[in-house]
């Protein structure tokens, strides 16, 4: 059974909308270029490192944001995240960027866990990506 963990160090990035254009009897399908979200996928498979792994596979994707200095006593309280980035979209970036690359295409994943939490002051900000084939 073959398992991957890694780290990426980075400010984590939901999965943006798809935007749509008229050019004529067409339509194009596009993500804006200011979300950055293809610099971030690349990150993400730049930080990957061994072989793709078959089969049914389990997941786990911690996110780690960075809290904003604003932040209240009483908010700096609460670990959970819970500001804008869905955790759905943010699962879906992290599966979109690995396609191909940690394994044949994301609905291989089976099953998954996942959480957002603000890092700590001694803590990066980033993503924790744990893979492994089940059984």
């Amino acid at each position: 059974m073959k398992r991957i963990s890694f780290f990426v160090h980075c400010e984590p990035v939901p999965q943006p909308r798809v935007k749509g254009a008229r050019r004529g009897k067409r339509i194009i399908l596009y993500y804006d270029k200011k979300t950055g979200i293809e610099p971030y996928k690349q990150m993400v498979r730049d930080a990957f490192v061994g072989e793709k792994l078959s089969g049914p596979i389990g997941c786990s994707i911690f996110f780690r944001f960075t809290r904003p200095p604003s932040h209240t006593k009483k908010q700096r309280l609460c670990k959970w995240h819970t500001g804008k980035g869905d955790i759905d979209n943010c699962i879906k970036a992290i599966l979109d960027a690995l396609n191909k690359i940690a394994y044949d295409d994301d609905k291989q994943v089976a099953h998954l866990l996942s959480h957002k939490t603000w890092a700590e002051e001694n803590q990066k900000s980033g993503i924790m990506i744990d893979f492994w084939e089940l059984g």
